[in-house]
């Protein structure tokens, strides 16, 4: 079929048309669409928070975020290759956002060249990932300003994605902001460091306290006292027992006037508890913040404390032997809260005879961080001291059935325990006196003192003329963590955690998760079945009479022998076919998912391209028969 030359003229004009029609559409849409995007992941992973973005709208100097990351050492790890570009694009996210005040730059460090030497200078932390060259694997940040102000994330661990928008945002936020911020500690224990009269010799501060010195400035706050420092940022208020009423309420106007604090209470504060010269069998040593609570909305049980007999310790006792503390209760990830930073990345922490937190009359809104599992129960603050067996917790315990709160944030509209103005003794604060605070509150509550002493989560020795501490739970990590984000913005209080970029195969892991059930059951049957044939099979063999032959069988004693070695062998080939189904099973699955990645979608988009080719056929018959 020929074309007539009008019609060859009109299809090249057509088709110089429509190239010209694109280029201007391409032109158009580079002008109007600068930094459009759509994220179309299922759980925004490129969509930054409204935090973040007022975070970024701070900005007054411009910042530049280099990227360091070893592309050929991660050609063997691809897991930690997708997460960098995940990182990467993220960061882009930040610059697009950022109207060009933040820069974003992706250096390879390789071997003997000027990026690795400035990587190591800025203490980023390689991991190793290979042999030779490739042997270091660096995947860090590092946040510069104009005024020389540096800031870093020396690895990103695949583990913390979910805070990956968190951890940036805080880097960006302490290039901001660079004076060191300032804790108070308020505490009836001792926790900072002092001084021992009798030996002369100073008493070390808690791990603890060491641990947030290492991004803080730590001031004790002396009491009693009128009024708290307002450049404090984080008020640590440890145990508070048998204040004047004008000190508590300079912690309550501290708090109205937008201040943070976190704040540890308890029922049986064990290293304030045991005998004493007037109480030698014992004395209860229990936190007393007077009104405060109330003023919270928040009920804390002081007269009672948690114990859990599945749940507890395993401890020494005078006699040499071991035994189960109920009172001290080792918490896993089960029981934290996977989304919140405080507890995200924390494995197992350590309470001590904790309270339980629960909602009063209204005030702020509570949101658990740590909870008791719900085999824990609650016993009489006094059974916890001096105890000779802690064994005895057990008797007469029932559990509750439901988590306990033991750790909570504690967020929203504060009310003044004090509304009407000061106590007698007390004095307002210089900006006057507050009945609530102006923006919501931000605070972290741990119905536990003991959670902070050194002999929950750390042992020490020596090596040589050091002491060396070595933690074996993480209370240190959750409450520097929680201090930490505490002396963040609201914003970035305010950012949660988000989704992960992996994609598992759901239906796939539910065949396996079944699978491993099924195998376990079965296993379990066929054990229990084997061992009461190993057993049969012993009694056989011990029942055998002596022959000139040496030991012999009866005919039925052979018989049954063999028996049971037939039985043997056919259960364990039974196990072997329940393993092997269930696989098959798995293995099917994969085989249709295959086949629809490879076979199925291109048999869409062929049929789509055949049906499409066949209607501008057909067309192209009905215009070549009008036109003849």
């Amino acid at each position: 079929m020929r074309f007539a030359p009008g019609r060859r003229v009109q299809s090249i004009t057509g088709i110089a048309l429509g190239a010209v029609l694109f280029v201007a559409v391409v032109l158009l849409a580079d002008a109007l669409l600068v930094g459009a995007r759509v994220d179309l992941t299922e759980d925004g992973l490129y969509t930054l928070s409204e935090e973040t973005r007022g975070i970024v709208e701070e900005i007054d100097e411009p910042i530049e975020l280099t990227l360091y990351f070893s592309n050929d050492a991660a050609e063997g790890v691809p897991f930690v290759r997708q997460y960098a570009q995940r990182v990467r694009e993220l960061l882009e996210e930040y610059a697009a956002l950022s109207g060009g005040r933040i820069e974003v730059h992706t250096v390879d460090p390789k071997p003997l060249t000027e990026a690795r030497e400035r990587a190591e200078e800025h203490g980023l932390e390689p991991v190793p990932a290979g042999t030779g060259d490739n042997a270091r694997l660096f995947l860090g940040l590092v946040a510069t300003n104009s005024t020389d102000g540096v800031e870093v994330i020396e690895f990103f661990e695949p583990e913390r994605e979910r805070f990956l928008e968190y951890d940036i945002s805080s880097l960006v936020w302490s290039l901001m902001n660079p004076d060191p911020p300032v804790v108070g500690v308020m505490s009836r224990l001792d926790i900072t460091e002092s001084y021992n009269p009798s030996t002369r010799e100073p008493i070390p501060a808690w791990a603890v306290i060491d641990r947030i010195k290492e991004f803080a400035e730590i001031r004790e706050v002396d009491t009693p006292t009128t009024g708290i420092d307002p450049d404090i940022d984080v008020l640590m208020l440890v145990h508070p027992r048998d204040y004047r009423e004008r000190t508590l309420y300079a912690v309550d106007q501290y708090l109205t006037h937008g201040g943070r604090a976190a704040v540890f209470i308890d029922p049986v504060a064990d290293t304030a508890s045991g005998p004493t010269r007037d109480h030698p069998d014992g004395r209860v040593s229990a936190s007393d913040p007077g009104s405060l609570l109330e003023a919270w909305g928040v009920d804390v049980t002081l007269d009672h404390a948690v114990a859990d007999p599945r749940n507890g310790l395993v401890v020494s006792t005078g006699e040499g032997r071991q035994t189960v503390h109920p009172g001290l209760l080792g918490i896993t990830r089960q029981g934290l809260a996977t989304d919140d930073v405080i507890t995200a990345t924390v494995e197992r922490v350590v309470f001590g005879s904790p309270g339980v937190i629960t909602n009063g009359d209204g005030g702020l809104d509570i949101k658990p961080l740590v909870q008791a599992a719900p085999s824990a129960g609650v016993l009489p603050a006094e059974r916890f001291v001096s105890l000779d067996d802690p064994a005895e917790l057990a008797r007469g315990l029932k559990p509750l059935e439901r988590p306990l709160t033991v750790a909570a944030r504690l967020q929203g509209d504060l009310r003044s325990a004090w509304p009407e103005g000061p106590p007698a003794d007390g004095e307002p604060p210089a900006a006057g006196h507050r009945a609530a605070a102006a923006d919501p509150a931000n605070m972290v509550l741990f119905a536990d003192t003991d959670v902070l002493s050194d002999r929950l989560w750390v042992s020490e020795r020596r090596q040589g003329q050091q002491r060396v501490r070595e933690a074996f739970a993480g209370n240190g990590d959750m409450v520097a963590n929680a201090v930490e984000n505490l002396l963040g913005s609201d914003a970035l209080i305010g950012i949660r955690g988000a989704g992960t970029s992996a994609r598992p195969f759901t239906r796939v892991e539910k065949l396996e998760q079944e699978a491993a059930n099924q195998y376990r059951e079965k296993e379990r049957e066929v054990r229990e079945a084997l061992e009461e044939t190993e057993e049969r099979l012993e009694q056989l063999r011990s029942g055998r009479e002596e022959g000139e032959g040496g030991v012999i069988l009866s005919e039925q004693q052979q018989s049954e022998l063999e028996a049971q070695r037939e039985r043997r062998n056919q259960l364990r080939s039974e196990l072997r076919e329940v393993r092997q189904r269930l696989d098959a099973r798995i293995e099917a699955l994969g085989d249709r998912l295959r086949l629809l990645n490879i076979v199925a979608v291109p048999g869409v988009v062929a049929l789509a391209a055949l049906l499409v080719f066949g209607i501008r056929r057909r067309r192209r018959r009905r215009r070549a028969g009008a036109a003849a």
